[in-house]
């Protein structure tokens, strides 16, 4: 797991900046979110966009 620091918060989702510059998109669970907080990325699966396309 990586750790973040959130940049933004939106109705559903939030933008994290993760360790190495890399910024994430990820959906807000039921708790309360602020700007500057330091967070845990938890590990996601990677899908491929073939795959995607292919399941749509």
């Amino acid at each position: 797991m990586k750790k973040g620091i959130i940049i933004e918060v939106g109705k559903r989702h939030l933008i994290v900046l993760a360790e190495g510059g890399e910024f994430r998109k990820l959906k807000k669970k039921k708790r309360s979110y602020t700007v500057g907080t330091s967070i845990i990325i938890p590990i996601q699966k990677v899908r491929s966009r073939l795959i995607e396309m292919v399941l749509n």
